[in-house]
């Protein structure tokens, strides 16, 4: 028997196909084998998506040299479908849930079982899988997988959606994006935006440790907001060379002055080879602010 399809899926070109953004950890985590997420992406996903009408992608498919953060806002605000995997808590995809959820999209929700409920999202449908992934197991997930993704987007613009915390709070709006007067201005300040959302989330993360020892949780850490501190001294730089406003241009070199202060601070007190690189990096990033600003750009 042949599976009915959504009206609104039925055999589209690949590249008509709607977009579904995939939110999940793309990088190893710890607790995991190498690669798990990578092969949930391929074995789970992808599957699911194709045979319900939509074309997946992930933060680490798109191979423009955008800035990833920037991506990963505009798939989130216009991807017809997300699906989002809640396995490990990850803060980074907690936050990119909250994003859409804010604007009402449709998104479907899957974690591996035995992943602990998140409070605040407890009350929305979610489809579980196995860690060991065996073919059986798969197969189920996929087909469980691929109903949700067809029933969320036909039923997206009905109360009924369950995955809609706007609609089950009875919320009258969901937040709407303003339209930009000027693209540049409007993208730089989205960038800025973005640094103090990602300083918020490297905030909270220290709260997630879980059952770690609090020698490995304090070295975990150290490590994250170094990552972080690195990550959005670039942000901040490659905002800084695009922009020619001042106001932009000022608070991207006082991002990195404070990116460069936390960053020596970490390395007085644990010195290691990874944040003696981090702070040579975003000094380098402040020679060639110097060098510019000497040269009189």
């Amino acid at each position: 028997m042949t599976r009915k399809k959504s009206p609104a899926l039925s055999e589209p070109a690949s590249s008509q196909r709607p977009q579904c953004f995939v939110v999940m950890p793309i990088a190893d985590m710890e607790g995991y084998d190498p690669g798990h997420f990578g092969r949930v992406y391929r074995n789970i996903i992808i599957p699911s998506c194709e045979k319900a009408g939509f074309n997946p992608i992930r933060a680490d498919d798109v191979k423009r040299t955008n800035l990833i953060h920037v991506d990963i806002l505009k798939y989130l605000l216009s991807a017809e479908m997300v699906i989002c995997d809640l396995s490990g808590r990850n803060p980074n995809v907690l936050f990119e849930l909250g994003l859409r959820q804010a604007f009402d999209k449709p998104t479907v929700l899957m974690q591996e079982k035995g992943t602990a409920q998140i409070f605040d999202i407890s009350s929305l449908r979610y489809t579980e899988y196995s860690r060991h992934m065996h073919y059986d197991d798969v197969l189920d997930v996929q087909k469980k997988l691929t109903n949700s993704l067809e029933e969320t987007y036909a039923h997206r613009d009905d109360d009924s959606n369950v995955n809609s915390l706007i609609r089950l709070l009875s919320l009258t709006e969901p937040a709407q994006p303003k339209p930009p007067k000027d693209p540049q201005a409007a993208q730089m300040s989205m960038i800025l935006s973005e640094l103090q959302d990602l300083k918020g989330l490297m905030q909270a993360t220290g709260t997630m440790a879980g059952q770690r020892t609090l020698r490995d949780t304090q070295q975990e850490d150290q490590t994250e907001k170094l990552e972080y501190l690195l990550k959005t001294a670039e942000i901040a730089f490659q905002s800084y060379t695009e922009s020619s406003d001042p106001t932009i241009i000022k608070d991207t070199i006082n991002n990195i002055l404070i990116c460069h202060k936390e960053a020596s601070t970490l390395a007085e007190k644990n010195p290691s080879l990874k944040s003696l690189h981090v702070v040579k990096k975003i000094e380098e990033y402040l020679t060639r602010i110097e060098n510019k600003t000497l040269s009189g750009y």
